[in-house]
Parts: structure tokens; sequence; C-alpha cells
């Protein structure tokens, strides 16, 4: 993995917004938080697509790229 972009979300520094926010009284969904979902998933989709079927079978059910990096690290 190339992109310093996508690498922040494989080692855990950039770390998961909260889902939602209260602004003016009145919780919302947090912007910043949609930000890092779509960069999360591109980095997860990427280690899904770069990783044998029989590999693919250990991260399917990970929600983040860290945890299917960490999965990977422990297996490897």
């Amino acid at each position: 993995m190339d992109s310093p972009d996508l690498l922040q979300f494989i080692d855990d520094t950039q770390v998961e917004p909260p889902k939602e926010i209260t602004k003016d009284g009145t919780t919302e969904v947090n912007p910043e938080f949609v930000a890092w979902r779509k960069m999360d998933r591109l980095a997860l989709n990427w280690i899904m697509a770069m990783v044998t079927k029989a590999v693919l079978g250990q991260i399917m059910r990970t929600k983040t790229a860290y945890d299917a990096w960490s999965t990977l690290e422990k297996s490897y």
C-alpha cells in the first residue's frame, strides 16, 4: 500500500471519529465520521482485493481496515 492517506487506516493512526455529534442541541451525523468511513472502506477493500480467497475468508467479517490488517498480522 503506497498511499500515505490509506496507510494511516491500517496502522491505526487515523482514529475513528464519533459517528454523531451534537450541534445546537441537535444530534446529527458527524461529517468527519463520514469522510473517515469512506477512506477506511477504500483501504479495507484494497486489502481484500489483494489477498487470496483462502486468506479473504479470515478477514471477511472485519469491520475496519485496521481490524483486517491486525488479523493478517497475527496470522502471518
